[in-house]
Parts: structure tokens; C-alpha cells; sequence
């Protein structure tokens, strides 16, 4: 069926069919209301994996009920579907992403009012869109509650599904009827992040390349340590630790200076790479190269790979991080904390020293075109050994950074901090990119 067929191509109604791939059929094996088997939802966030879906609680409720989920894409296949959490007539389900599957973020809007043309995708268990002879309208908003009165003929099996305007989604259906009830976008979005899960639409209106904050803003919290901290320590976990789902594989920006006349350096040492899931710290291993080092562990020299400090052989490109743009990176930058390098590469003899760490191959790195900070100077290392005092070894094979001392950073520390300094300015959680999203979007109250 074409996109006009069943309704005239008007602004909302366009936006309405560009919108289906967002919606979900929703069916439990034993909801709350007999008569209502099937419901719908739409997707509110993402992760590589992963769809979280708002639907209406009521659809899902039922003792002992299993929920399912199907796509537009195919309608016929059923998604199990774990209902992550709950509050008065809304759940948060969690579904494997089908391969390949995309959608649209920006869909949302928060501006609507009285009187306002609207319609609903999701009736008899199909994606159908309300047709222009059938559009509803809002007749009352109750602010507290942030429930939206709806004059429409709104039939059982919709709940879960949206209400847009002309100009994006306004809320979800939670009672049908011809006096329906919606529940706002606005209550949904409060109620997912309290959840300490990601709400990740936008508004139709939204530029998805443009800057959230503004610069003069950038320069007021520029001021504010806890925000400096946070935007860098946000950043360097992005290098090391997060893992993109529309990662593009690294170019290396004009004017590199490779040094060597037998280098030609090009990343292709990961041609073979799924860059869109590549994990953290994939990035930093395409700088390695084959070498052997003195292992204090087993006392032998054993082939590895490191890359050669040297002030004239560096990269510089871009690559996207969890702020939700890219950042510069180079590698060897010329004013390197080289003499950091010297500090904490191997010591043949550090076995000797109980309760100290021996520290493997490490490079400088930049990270340049960060809002707050600028750019900011780190070195990183593929791991570690500590040694005991007892004379028993832990020896560690994942990417560490250091910040101007020999005392490394890895994951549980940067995620320690990220969650301390989001704590301090208000946009707590535990979910790092649902903190980097609130500091990407950040708004003082």
C-alpha cells in the first residue's frame, strides 16, 4: 500500500507514516483486561542490542503474563519482551533488536493545546493511521497530572500506541473510548529517567548535527570544576570502554605527519572490523605494533605489540564518542607527557618490588574539540601487573589511562567518577550514557 492511499499526504499524516517503524504490536499471554489482547508501544531508546518500549501497563499486567513484542518489518514474528519496570498505567518493556531494524528518535513534541488535530497509529492490532476524516482533538489537558483528554473514537487495542499532532508524538493511549485518556510525552520522559533508564527521543524539529549548548553556556560551565571533570572523564571512557552502535570507521584527517618512510599508515589493520559494534579500546589496538618485552611474570621475553613514543610519528582524526558528537584525537601528540611514558613503561626489576604495579607499553593521546574542556592530555596502557605483597601477581589485559601520575584509571574508576560528578551537579543515575545524555543536553533550571 502506498503512503497515500489511505490518507492525503498532509504534514501530519506524512509524519505519522514515518513514524511506524517507531510503533510495536504489544501482546501478553494474560493482560489485565479480557477483553483487550493486543496493545501497542513505540521505542524510546536504544542500545546495540536492544529496544526499550513505553506501552500501557494495563496491556501487560495479568498474573503471571508474557509479553511480546512485533515490529512493522515483520509483523508475524513475536519478540519476547521483559517488563523492566512499572508505574501507575506505564511499563518499560526491553526487546531484542532485530537485525538491521532502524527508527526515528526525533518524533516527539512538547508543544500542543486545546483543540489541537490529532491522530494514533496502532487500531486492531495493525500499524493503521488514523485517516483524515477521523482525526480526534484535544479537549482538555490536566497539568498535574500531565494526562491529556482526547474527544476521539479511540477502539480497544490501542492502548500503548501514540497521539501525535501535526508536529510529533504528544503522548500514549492508556483508556480508550470516545472521551480517551493519553498520558503525556512529558510524564513518559520524567518516568523512564527515574526508572535510571534512557528516554532518547527528540523533538520533530530537532537538527540531529546541531549543538545543544549553547556557547555561552559552554563558557559558564567551563567554570564549574565538577562539569570540566565530567565532560573529561566522559570522553576518555568513550575511548576506552564504550561501545557504539553507529560507529563509522575512523578516517585519518588531512595533513599527518607519519615520520617514517616506512609507514603508511592507514588503519587498515582492522579493514575487517564491524566498526558499527566495535568495542571500546578497539580503536587504540590499531596503533600497535608487533615487538617482545621482558614479562615479569614468567621472566622471559614474550612477543606483544606496542606502539613507538616519538614526537614525529603521530595520527589525528576523528571519532565519535558518548557526548553525542565527535572528537579529535591524536595519537603522539608532539607535546606529549613523554617523560610520563618513560615513567610507567615495564621495569625488568618491578617483580622485585612487593606492592607495586609494573605497567605495559603506553602512547600520549589528545582529545581535541570537547565543548568544556578543549582538548585534554592523556597516556594509555594495554594493561598491567600488581604485585602483592605475599609475592602473588594480578596481571590485567584491558586499556588503562593515567592523567599526569603513574596511578591508573580503568573501568570501575571512570565510571566511579562519572557517577559522582553527575551526582554533585544534578544529573545523577548509573547508566553512563544516560548521563552523558543529560549533560549533552543539559539545561540549567
Amino acid at each position: 500500500m502506498s503512503c497515500g492511499s489511505a490518507f492525503s499526504k498532509t504534514t501530519g499524516a506524512q509524519l505519522a507514516y514515518d513514524l511506524k517503524s517507531n510503533i510495536v504490536r504489544v501482546t501478553s499471554t494474560n493482560n489485565c483486561e479480557a477483553d483487550d489482547d493486543n496493545g501497542f508501544g513505540f521505542i524510546v531508546s536504544e542500545t546495540c542490542d536492544h529496544f526499550y518500549i513505553i506501552t500501557a501497563y494495563h496491556v501487560v499486567c495479568g498474573p503471571d503474563a508474557e509479553a511480546f513484542v512485533s515490529f512493522i518489518s515483520d509483523q508475524n514474528q513475536k519478540y519476547p519482551a521483559v517488563i523492566k519496570n512499572s508505574y501507575a498505567d506505564m511499563a518499560l518493556l526491553k526487546v531484542e533488536r532485530p537485525a538491521g531494524y532502524t527508527w526515528n528518535p526525533y518524533s516527539l513534541t512538547a508543544n500542543y493545546k486545546k483543540r489541537d488535530k490529532l491522530r494514533i497509529i496502532g487500531k486492531e492490532g495493525a500499524w493503521r493511521i488514523t485517516t483524515d476524516d477521523q482525526l480526534g482533538k484535544i479537549v482538555g489537558i490536566d497539568e498535574v497530572n500531565k494526562e491529556i483528554k482526547i474527544q476521539m473514537a479511540v477502539a480497544k487495542g490501542s492502548s500503548g500506541g501514540p497521539v501525535l499532532n501535526s508536529t510529533g508524538i504528544i503522548g500514549m493511549v492508556v483508556r480508550s473510548g470516545d472521551l480517551a485518556t493519553v498520558i503525556s510525552i512529558e510524564a513518559i520522559a520524567r518516568q523512564v529517567r527515574e526508572w535510571d533508564y534512557r528516554f532518547q527521543l527528540e523533538a520533530t524539529n530537532v537538527d540531529p548535527s546541531g549543538v545543544r549548548i549553547s556557547t555561552a553556556q559552554v563558557r559558564k560551565l567551563g567554570s564549574d570544576s565538577n562539569f570540566v571533570e565530567l565532560e573529561k572523564f566522559l570522553a576518555i571512557y568513550s575511548i576506552l570502554y564504550w561501545q557504539s552502535c553507529n560507529q563509522n570507521m575512523p578516517e585519518v584527517r588531512p595533513g599527518n605527519n607519519f615520520g617514517r618512510s616506512d609507514q603508511n599508515f592507514d588503519l587498515s589493520c582492522y579493514y575487517g572490523t564491524d566498526w558499527e559494534h566495535a568495542p571500546g579500546g578497539i580503536l587504540l589496538d590499531c596503533f600497535l605494533e608487533p615487538t617482545t618485552v621482558y614479562n615479569p611474570v614468567t621472566g622471559e621475553e614474550v612477543e606483544t605489540t606496542q606502539l613507538i613514543a616519538n614526537e614525529d610519528y603521530w595520527y589525528n582524526f576523528n571519532w565519535d564518542v558518548i557526548l553525542g558528537y565527535p572528537v579529535e584525537i591524536t595519537v603522539n601528540p608532539q607535546h606529549g607527557d613523554y617523560n610520563l611514558i618513560d615513567d610507567i613503561v615495564i621495569d625488568e626489576n618491578c617483580q622485585e618490588a612487593t606492592g607495586e604495579s609494573c605497567y605495559y607499553p603506553s602512547y600520549a593521546l589528545e582529545l581535541g574539540g570537547l565543548w568544556v574542556n578543549s582538548s585534554i592530555e592523556l597516556v594509555v596502557s594495554r594493561g598491567y601487573t600488581f604485585w602483592y605483597p605475599d609475592g602473588n601477581a594480578d596481571s590485567k589485559d584491558h586499556w588503562v589511562v593515567y592523567l599526569g601520575s603513574r596511578e591508573h584509571l580503568g573501568y570501575e574508576d571512570l565510571r566511579s567518577e562519572i557517577i559522582e560528578r553527575a551526582r554533585i551537579i544534578g544529573i545523577g543515575g548509573t547508566d553512563i550514557e544516560q548521563i552523558a545524555w543529560r549533560f549533552y543536553t543539559y539545561e540549567e533550571e
